[in-house]
Protein backbone atom coordinates (compact mmCIF):
# COMPACT_ATOMS: atom_id res chain seq x y z
CA UNK A 1 0.00 0.00 0.00
CA UNK A 2 0.93 3.60 -0.93
CA UNK A 3 1.39 4.90 2.44
CA UNK A 4 2.18 9.05 2.79
CA UNK A 5 3.16 11.44 5.61
CA UNK A 6 2.23 14.93 4.56
CA UNK A 7 4.09 17.49 6.66
CA UNK A 8 2.55 21.23 6.93
CA UNK A 9 -0.99 19.26 6.74
CA UNK A 10 -2.66 22.34 8.10
CA UNK A 11 -0.86 24.87 5.63
CA UNK A 12 -2.20 26.63 2.90
CA UNK A 13 -1.23 24.03 0.29
CA UNK A 14 -0.49 20.88 2.84
CA UNK A 15 -4.31 21.08 4.01
CA UNK A 16 -5.53 21.37 -0.23
CA UNK A 17 -3.42 18.28 -0.93
CA UNK A 18 -4.76 16.05 1.31
CA UNK A 19 -8.06 15.07 -0.80
CA UNK A 20 -6.22 14.38 -3.81
CA UNK A 21 -3.72 12.11 -2.00
CA UNK A 22 -7.02 10.22 -1.07
CA UNK A 23 -8.15 10.18 -4.59
CA UNK A 24 -4.85 8.71 -5.45
CA UNK A 25 -5.17 5.84 -3.39
CA UNK A 26 -2.64 6.96 -0.61
CA UNK A 27 -3.49 6.21 3.02
CA UNK A 28 -2.70 9.72 3.97
CA UNK A 29 -0.80 10.82 7.29
CA UNK A 30 -1.22 14.46 8.20
CA UNK A 31 1.47 16.45 10.39
CA UNK A 32 0.96 19.48 12.83
CA UNK A 33 1.65 21.23 15.65
CA UNK A 34 -1.87 21.57 16.64
CA UNK A 35 -5.11 19.35 15.99
CA UNK A 36 -7.22 18.15 12.82
CA UNK A 37 -8.96 21.12 11.31
CA UNK A 38 -12.32 20.32 10.93
CA UNK A 39 -12.81 20.54 7.13
CA UNK A 40 -9.65 17.84 7.10
CA UNK A 41 -11.88 14.38 5.87
CA UNK A 42 -11.58 11.62 8.71
CA UNK A 43 -10.10 9.01 6.59
CA UNK A 44 -6.85 11.59 6.53
CA UNK A 45 -4.99 10.20 10.27
CA UNK A 46 -3.74 12.73 11.91
CA UNK A 47 -0.84 13.27 14.53
CA UNK A 48 -0.35 16.25 16.51
CA UNK A 49 3.77 16.84 17.09
CA UNK A 50 6.37 19.41 16.73
CA UNK A 51 8.68 18.70 14.11
CA UNK A 52 11.17 20.80 15.37
CA UNK A 53 11.98 18.55 18.14
CA UNK A 54 13.65 15.79 16.65
CA UNK A 55 13.37 13.55 19.03
CA UNK A 56 9.94 12.84 17.79
CA UNK A 57 10.79 11.69 14.55
CA UNK A 58 11.49 8.11 15.49
CA UNK A 59 8.42 7.40 16.65
CA UNK A 60 6.46 9.37 13.98
CA UNK A 61 8.48 7.16 11.11
CA UNK A 62 7.58 4.41 12.91
CA UNK A 63 4.19 4.66 13.88
CA UNK A 64 3.14 5.81 10.16
CA UNK A 65 5.85 3.64 8.11
CA UNK A 66 5.27 5.90 5.22
CA UNK A 67 6.28 4.74 1.62
CA UNK A 68 6.21 8.40 0.63
CA UNK A 69 6.99 12.10 2.57
CA UNK A 70 5.65 15.22 1.58
CA UNK A 71 7.00 17.75 3.29
CA UNK A 72 5.91 21.10 2.93
CA UNK A 73 6.11 21.96 6.73
CA UNK A 74 8.45 25.50 7.20
CA UNK A 75 8.77 29.05 9.36
CA UNK A 76 6.41 31.33 7.36
CA UNK A 77 4.85 34.02 9.51
CA UNK A 78 4.77 37.21 6.90
CA UNK A 79 7.39 39.78 7.30
CA UNK A 80 9.04 37.36 9.59
CA UNK A 81 9.97 34.12 7.66
CA UNK A 82 12.73 35.99 5.21
CA UNK A 83 15.60 36.68 8.16
CA UNK A 84 14.34 34.76 10.80
CA UNK A 85 16.77 32.00 12.67
CA UNK A 86 13.65 29.49 12.01
CA UNK A 87 15.04 29.11 9.25
CA UNK A 88 18.09 27.35 10.20
CA UNK A 89 15.84 24.86 12.50
CA UNK A 90 13.59 23.72 9.76
CA UNK A 91 16.70 22.86 7.66
CA UNK A 92 17.51 20.62 10.56
CA UNK A 93 14.50 19.40 11.33
CA UNK A 94 14.32 18.56 7.56
CA UNK A 95 16.98 16.35 7.47
CA UNK A 96 16.59 14.69 10.42
CA UNK A 97 13.14 13.81 9.17
CA UNK A 98 14.52 12.86 5.92
CA UNK A 99 17.47 10.50 7.84
CA UNK A 100 14.52 8.77 9.46
CA UNK A 101 12.28 8.26 6.31
CA UNK A 102 15.11 6.65 4.39
CA UNK A 103 16.53 4.36 7.46
CA UNK A 104 12.48 3.31 7.55
CA UNK A 105 12.47 2.41 4.20
CA UNK A 106 10.69 5.29 2.70
CA UNK A 107 11.54 5.37 -1.15
CA UNK A 108 9.57 8.76 -2.37
CA UNK A 109 10.42 11.99 -0.94
CA UNK A 110 8.91 15.51 -2.63
CA UNK A 111 9.86 18.73 -0.65
CA UNK A 112 8.45 22.44 -1.08
CA UNK A 113 11.49 24.68 -2.14
CA UNK A 114 10.61 29.06 -3.08
CA UNK A 115 11.65 30.70 -6.23
CA UNK A 116 13.82 33.08 -3.83
CA UNK A 117 16.47 30.53 -4.77
CA UNK A 118 16.64 32.30 -8.36
CA UNK A 119 18.77 35.01 -9.17
CA UNK A 120 16.24 37.34 -9.25
CA UNK A 121 17.86 39.79 -11.90
CA UNK A 122 16.74 37.34 -13.86
CA UNK A 123 12.62 38.04 -14.83
CA UNK A 124 12.13 34.75 -16.61
CA UNK A 125 13.26 31.89 -13.90
CA UNK A 126 13.95 28.61 -15.64
CA UNK A 127 15.07 25.48 -13.69
CA UNK A 128 17.75 24.53 -16.15
CA UNK A 129 18.68 28.02 -17.12
CA UNK A 130 18.22 30.46 -14.04
CA UNK A 131 21.28 30.90 -11.37
CA UNK A 132 20.98 30.21 -8.10
CA UNK A 133 21.10 33.16 -5.83
CA UNK A 134 19.57 33.09 -2.39
CA UNK A 135 19.89 36.37 -0.99
CA UNK A 136 17.71 35.70 2.28
CA UNK A 137 18.45 33.71 5.53
CA UNK A 138 15.08 32.29 4.24
CA UNK A 139 16.65 31.44 0.29
CA UNK A 140 19.38 30.19 1.75
CA UNK A 141 18.03 27.68 4.11
CA UNK A 142 15.94 25.65 1.49
CA UNK A 143 17.99 25.96 -1.36
CA UNK A 144 20.74 24.30 1.70
CA UNK A 145 18.11 21.69 2.15
CA UNK A 146 17.55 20.98 -1.55
CA UNK A 147 21.38 20.31 -2.12
CA UNK A 148 21.41 18.17 1.54
CA UNK A 149 18.24 16.40 0.70
CA UNK A 150 19.90 15.35 -2.61
CA UNK A 151 22.96 14.31 -1.50
CA UNK A 152 21.41 12.07 0.92
CA UNK A 153 18.35 10.59 -1.15
CA UNK A 154 21.19 9.79 -3.73
CA UNK A 155 23.56 8.08 -1.74
CA UNK A 156 19.95 6.03 0.11
CA UNK A 157 18.29 5.55 -2.81
CA UNK A 158 15.34 7.58 -2.27
CA UNK A 159 13.60 9.49 -5.40
CA UNK A 160 13.83 12.54 -4.75
CA UNK A 161 12.20 16.16 -5.85
CA UNK A 162 12.17 19.64 -5.10
CA UNK A 163 8.52 22.42 -5.85
CA UNK A 164 10.16 25.80 -6.05
CA UNK A 165 6.57 27.68 -5.00
CA UNK A 166 5.89 30.77 -6.35
CA UNK A 167 3.04 33.08 -5.41
CA UNK A 168 0.47 30.83 -3.80
CA UNK A 169 -3.02 32.32 -3.25
CA UNK A 170 -6.39 30.96 -2.59
CA UNK A 171 -8.47 30.10 0.51
CA UNK A 172 -6.74 30.04 3.61
CA UNK A 173 -4.25 32.08 2.60
CA UNK A 174 -2.80 33.98 5.78
CA UNK A 175 -4.57 37.58 6.44
CA UNK A 176 -1.00 39.04 5.68
CA UNK A 177 -0.73 38.22 2.10
CA UNK A 178 -1.67 40.14 -0.67
CA UNK A 179 -4.65 38.68 -1.63
CA UNK A 180 -6.26 38.03 1.49
CA UNK A 181 -5.51 41.19 3.16
CA UNK A 182 -7.05 43.46 -0.14
CA UNK A 183 -10.38 41.21 -0.04
CA UNK A 184 -10.48 41.79 4.03
CA UNK A 185 -10.33 45.28 3.70
CA UNK A 186 -13.16 45.94 1.23
CA UNK A 187 -15.26 42.99 2.45
CA UNK A 188 -15.23 45.34 5.71
CA UNK A 189 -15.43 48.49 4.30
CA UNK A 190 -11.78 49.25 4.62
CA UNK A 191 -9.15 51.67 2.74
CA UNK A 192 -6.28 49.41 1.52
CA UNK A 193 -3.11 50.72 1.40
CA UNK A 194 -0.64 49.54 -2.10
CA UNK A 195 2.02 50.19 -3.82
CA UNK A 196 1.97 51.48 -6.96
CA UNK A 197 1.45 48.16 -8.17
CA UNK A 198 3.73 47.84 -11.01
CA UNK A 199 5.94 45.39 -9.87
CA UNK A 200 4.80 41.67 -12.27
CA UNK A 201 4.85 38.54 -10.37
CA UNK A 202 3.76 34.44 -11.13
CA UNK A 203 0.33 33.98 -9.37
CA UNK A 204 -0.58 30.25 -8.84
CA UNK A 205 -3.85 29.02 -7.38
CA UNK A 206 -3.69 26.87 -4.45
CA UNK A 207 -5.44 24.01 -5.69
CA UNK A 208 -3.30 24.12 -8.25
CA UNK A 209 -0.14 24.41 -6.38
CA UNK A 210 -1.89 21.10 -4.11
CA UNK A 211 -2.63 19.45 -7.47
CA UNK A 212 1.09 19.01 -8.82
CA UNK A 213 2.25 18.33 -5.55
CA UNK A 214 0.36 15.32 -5.12
CA UNK A 215 1.32 14.37 -9.33
CA UNK A 216 4.55 14.94 -8.11
CA UNK A 217 4.88 12.92 -5.04
CA UNK A 218 2.97 10.09 -6.81
CA UNK A 219 5.12 10.42 -9.78
CA UNK A 220 8.70 9.46 -11.25
CA UNK A 221 10.13 13.02 -11.68
CA UNK A 222 13.59 13.71 -10.00
CA UNK A 223 15.14 17.31 -9.42
CA UNK A 224 13.62 20.63 -9.46
CA UNK A 225 10.69 22.32 -10.72
CA UNK A 226 8.55 25.27 -10.69
CA UNK A 227 5.70 25.47 -9.12
CA UNK A 228 3.99 28.14 -11.11
CA UNK A 229 1.74 29.29 -13.94
CA UNK A 230 4.30 30.53 -16.25
CA UNK A 231 2.12 33.54 -16.24
CA UNK A 232 3.46 37.57 -15.30
CA UNK A 233 0.37 39.59 -13.89
CA UNK A 234 1.07 42.95 -11.71
CA UNK A 235 -0.27 43.75 -8.54
CA UNK A 236 -2.33 46.44 -10.09
CA UNK A 237 -4.46 44.49 -12.10
CA UNK A 238 -5.28 41.47 -9.53
CA UNK A 239 -6.14 44.36 -6.55
CA UNK A 240 -8.07 46.49 -9.44
CA UNK A 241 -9.75 42.90 -10.45
CA UNK A 242 -10.58 42.57 -6.45
CA UNK A 243 -11.82 46.07 -6.59
CA UNK A 244 -14.31 45.80 -9.17
CA UNK A 245 -15.90 42.52 -7.75
CA UNK A 246 -16.72 44.09 -4.84
CA UNK A 247 -17.45 47.95 -6.78
CA UNK A 248 -15.62 49.90 -4.27
CA UNK A 249 -12.44 50.92 -6.20
CA UNK A 250 -12.74 54.18 -4.60
CA UNK A 251 -10.64 52.24 -1.36
CA UNK A 252 -7.53 51.28 -3.24
CA UNK A 253 -4.91 53.67 -2.17
CA UNK A 254 -1.67 53.69 -4.62
CA UNK A 255 1.29 54.60 -3.64
CA UNK A 256 0.17 54.36 -0.15
CA UNK A 257 3.16 52.07 0.44
CA UNK A 258 6.48 52.36 -0.59
CA UNK A 259 7.55 49.78 -3.07
CA UNK A 260 10.49 47.93 -1.34
CA UNK A 261 14.23 49.16 -2.19
CA UNK A 262 15.61 46.78 -4.92
CA UNK A 263 12.15 44.79 -5.41
CA UNK A 264 12.37 43.02 -8.58
CA UNK A 265 10.30 44.34 -11.09
CA UNK A 266 8.99 41.07 -12.87
CA UNK A 267 9.17 37.39 -11.24
CA UNK A 268 7.86 34.93 -13.50
CA UNK A 269 8.35 31.17 -13.48
CA UNK A 270 8.87 29.28 -16.89
CA UNK A 271 6.65 26.80 -16.90
CA UNK A 272 8.64 24.05 -19.70
CA UNK A 273 9.32 21.57 -17.52
CA UNK A 274 5.85 21.32 -15.93
CA UNK A 275 4.14 21.18 -19.49
CA UNK A 276 7.20 18.85 -20.97
CA UNK A 277 8.20 16.33 -18.52
CA UNK A 278 5.06 16.44 -16.33
CA UNK A 279 2.48 16.95 -18.91
CA UNK A 280 0.58 19.86 -16.49
CA UNK A 281 -0.71 23.07 -16.74
CA UNK A 282 -2.51 25.14 -14.13
CA UNK A 283 -6.69 24.45 -14.29
CA UNK A 284 -7.46 27.58 -12.70
CA UNK A 285 -7.00 31.21 -14.11
CA UNK A 286 -6.20 34.00 -12.16
CA UNK A 287 -10.20 35.60 -12.55
CA UNK A 288 -11.54 32.27 -11.06
CA UNK A 289 -8.87 31.83 -9.21
CA UNK A 290 -9.79 35.33 -7.37
CA UNK A 291 -13.46 34.63 -7.63
CA UNK A 292 -12.96 31.95 -5.87
CA UNK A 293 -10.84 32.96 -2.69
CA UNK A 294 -13.53 35.98 -1.95
CA UNK A 295 -16.33 33.48 -2.03
CA UNK A 296 -14.19 32.07 0.60
CA UNK A 297 -13.96 35.21 2.62
CA UNK A 298 -17.57 35.86 2.22
CA UNK A 299 -18.81 32.63 2.73
CA UNK A 300 -16.39 31.10 5.39
CA UNK A 301 -18.88 28.06 6.61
Amino acid sequence: MKRILVTGARGLVGRHTLPLLLDKGFEVHGVGRQPRPADVDSSVRWHTCNLLDSATHPELIHTVKPTHLLHLAWYAVPGKYWTSEQNVYWTQATLSLARQFGEGGGHRLVAAGTCAEYDWSHELLSENETPLKPMSPYAICKNATRELLSLYCEQHAVSFAWGRIFFVYGPHEPEKKLISSVIRSLKEGKKAACTEGRQIRDFIYVDDAACLFAALVDGDFRGSVNVCSGTGVSIREIVENIARQFNREDLIQWGAIPTPENDPPRLVGDSQTLQSRLSWKPGVDLEEGIKKTIDFYLNPG
